[in-house]
């Protein structure tokens, strides 16, 4: 049996490694390493020059709120887009209701990114020749939409997650926050709310850094 699996998991490494080989020559850039199954890009000097945040550290970085506010609101609204979120509920705790505030903040941030990526598809179809199918700027722009706005069971776990650290942070009791925030487990909220778990940690910290 246990020959069985140890002669199973040579031939998995052997595969393994034909398919970065086979990688390997296929890869004909020299900024590009192979690291199975993704491959990575290092920085070169006009990579940087056309995005000098690769060189920051994201979530530590943020950019001022003035800032931030111009960029978003120099692009127009559309629509048939909602950017607000679903209104805050009055009748609940003061306590309850400063975390609910930080949670509408950080939707109306992400809907509010869309506005730059939705002018830029809007500029580039004023010009009759742009092609919708097979547009690989519009297809990018859709795949950063999807990744960032449309999965809304990612989006609403990592919310769910900032305004549960915000409120344990703040004091509010473990079963307040489970109660508040529709956890079904212990396990599930922990597994969100420390902040040295490796999915959620630089989010939450950059929040945190904000607030505090």
């Amino acid at each position: 049996m246990l020959s069985s699996f140890l002669s199973q998991r040579e031939q998995q490494g052997a595969q393994q490694a034909q398919d970065m080989e086979i990688q390997n020559i296929e890869c004909d850039d020299p900024h590009e390493k192979v690291r199975a199954p993704m491959v990575e890009v290092e920085s070169y000097p006009r990579l940087i020059e056309a995005i000098p945040s690769l060189e920051t550290d994201f979530f530590r970085s943020p950019i001022p709120e003035e800032e931030r506010k111009e960029i978003i609101y120099e692009c127009p609204k559309f629509l048939g887009m909602k950017y607000t979120p679903p209104p805050l509920n009055e009748a609940a705790t003061s306590a309850v209701r400063k975390n609910d505030a930080t949670f509408y903040g950080i939707q109306m941030a992400l809907a509010n990114l869309t506005r730059p990526i939705d002018d830029y598809v809007h500029r580039k179809l004023k010009n009759p020749s742009t092609m919708i199918q097979g547009n690989e700027d519009l297809e990018i722009i859709k795949s950063i939409t999807i990744i960032a706005l449309k999965d809304k069971k990612e989006i609403t776990s990592k919310a769910r997650a900032i305004g549960a650290t915000i409120a344990a942070k703040t004091g509010i009791s473990t079963d307040a926050i489970l109660t508040q925030a529709n956890w079904s487990s212990y396990y599930m909220f922990s597994s969100y709310y420390k902040l040295s778990n490796d999915s959620y940690s630089n989010i939450t910290e950059s929040v945190l850094s904000e607030l505090t």
